[in-house]
């Protein structure tokens, strides 16, 4: 019993330890416009090459969540290196039906090369620019700033920030609740 105890113990606190390591935040300012829940919509993601990992990640987890609560999804990530035109995204756009777009757009990376922690180079933060356009309107009907930070694990910060940022669709009424 006592052995099982310390285990218990041990493995509480290496928990504590490292997600106290990974944090995210998310706000959005304040908007009139946003007529939702929304039945269709597409996300469009720009991120940076050093946050390939957890762009890839957190696009799989939103379009998961965000299609539980009943909006049909779809999700695209924009390469840094993409060759397609503004007509060609929009085509998808079109054929998806979507009532919204949800543009996330990566504004800032961060590698910290002095702590040598999971893949030894060092911490990772990103910071992402989110904009909602109604498909008619000609700018944003909703805005909110995103930041990420991962030091042990991109997929904790994945975690951690797929939550926030489905609480906050939720809280402004651009998704349903679950």
């Amino acid at each position: 019993m006592k052995k099982n105890c310390t285990t218990f113990l041990c493995v509480g606190l290496i928990i504590i330890l490292f997600s106290g390591c990974t944090t995210a935040s998310i706000e959005s300012g304040e908007s009139n416009n946003v007529k939702g829940p929304y039945n269709r919509m597409f996300i469009l993601i720009n991120g940076s090459p050093r946050a390939d990992k957890f762009i890839e990640g957190f696009a799989e987890k939103i379009k998961q969540a965000i299609t539980e609560r009943g909006t049909n999804t779809e999700v695209h990530v924009e390469g840094r290196l993409s060759l397609e035109t503004q007509k060609e995204i929009d085509d998808k756009i079109n054929a998806h039906k979507a009532d919204v777009v949800l543009v996330i757009k990566q504004t800032e990376a961060l590698v910290d090369g002095r702590l040598g922690f999971g893949t030894g180079k060092g911490s990772m933060a990103g910071a992402f620019d989110l904009k909602l356009f109604d498909k008619k309107e000609k700018r944003p009907i909703w805005r909110a700033n995103m930041k990420a930070y991962g030091e042990y694990g991109i997929s904790m910060a994945i975690e951690k920030t797929t939550k926030k940022f489905i609480a906050l669709l939720e809280q402004d009424k651009i998704i349903r609740y679950k």
